[in-house]
């Protein structure tokens, strides 16, 4: 017996009609990106707010029918924690803008001389995951061009801020800020109730169960969506019509687990030496040891070696996706391994 009627409504992409729930943030994103469509420029904007609140969905949605209204309007996402290197980010813009093919060999400088030729219309480009970008260069160039309208996406927007090369802090700064809150209870029952709807059989999953699933998925969309899926899938396998609070608990730890694992499989080369460095050494460690241990562990390509403040921040960053857990401020902050069992089974 499967309790699933259409596994598609199940999925952890967001449909438009959620994104009614997040119409404040909708439409002032909007009213940043309207003059583009009469030929003005627009220096971009600061999308900011924690895992699973929908910032990517929302800044892929409005772009998308920018550029249905706007034919004249090229637009491109680009995933930061894949493409975090100044080369790779231009390489995927290129690749958006079209055109010939770039040499792999190319240098960095040859490829944004190659970017400035090129830009000759609008372009808005989402940097998804802005804070994994180890070049601010690459921010400067973008907003120097007239025809580049950057949309960064990130978790915190101070901590991003502070880590920036001041001449680049004072211009990102003054975009418009849009932060997306964690959903409040009530919106991720509605979003789980017209995921229901769209595809479980009528009554598979009762009232206190939705609350139930809220309650273990901290907020955030994606956890609660892939809640409500393993549990069907578990009742289902039970021969259960129903989805009980049980089943919900005991999928929840799994689904977390997950979630963490898909987080793990992205990290860079320093994020893992840096989770690698609270595993071995375990308990908590204060920021100054943590990173005396990574100038020791890690053997950076280019030659230079990333500062005690790159590191913090990557720490903070690791911390939002639960792989690094902290506790206390400034001086006294220490940091730990949420989980030991990523190194083991990476």
């Amino acid at each position: 017996m499967t309790l699933i009627t259409n596994r598609r409504a199940l999925r952890t992409e967001i449909p438009p009609e959620e994104m009614q729930l997040r119409d404040g943030e909708m439409d002032h994103l909007r009213s940043v990106l309207e003059p583009l469509q009469h030929g003005h420029r627009v220096d971009g904007a600061f999308i900011y707010g924690p895992p699973g609140g929908g910032k990517t969905h929302a800044a892929r949605l409005l772009v998308r029918r920018l550029e249905q209204a706007a034919s004249h309007i090229t637009t491109a996402h680009i995933d930061c924690w894949q493409h975090h290197t100044t080369t790779a980010i231009v390489r995927e813009l290129l690749g958006a803008l079209g055109g010939a093919a770039v040499p792999e060999n190319a240098a960095s400088y040859d490829l944004l001389d190659d970017l400035r030729e090129r830009l000759e219309s609008p372009v808005v480009v989402i940097l998804d995951e802005a804070d994994q970008i180890e070049d601010d260069q690459i921010l400067y160039e973008l907003h120097e061009s007239p025809r580049v309208t950057p949309l960064l996406i990130a978790n915190d927007y101070a901590e991003t801020l502070s880590g920036l090369e001041m001449r680049v802090e004072s211009r990102v700064s003054g975009y418009a800020p849009i932060e997306f809150q964690k959903y409040d209870g009530d919106q991720l029952a509605t979003i789980l109730e017209r995921r229901i709807e769209l595809g479980v059989r009528p009554g598979a999953v009762p009232d206190d169960v939705v609350a139930r699933i809220v309650d273990v998925s901290a907020n955030d969309a994606r956890k609660a969506i892939d809640n409500l899926r393993k549990s069907l899938e578990r009742a289902s396998a039970e021969g259960s019509e129903t989805v009980t609070e049980e089943i919900v608990r005991a999928v929840a730890p799994a689904v977390e687990r997950e979630l963490v694992r898909k987080t793990f499989s992205k990290l860079t080369r320093k994020q893992r030496t840096i989770y690698e460095i609270l595993v071995r050494e375990g308990g908590e460690l204060a920021i100054g040891d943590i990173y005396d241990r990574f100038r020791t562990a890690y053997e950076p390509g280019d030659g230079t070696m990333p500062t005690r403040k790159t590191v913090q921040r990557q720490l903070k960053k690791l911390s939002h996706y639960d792989i690094v857990a902290y506790s206390g401020e400034n001086s006294a902050r220490r940091y730990w391994a949420a989980t030991d069992e990523l190194l083991a089974t990476d």
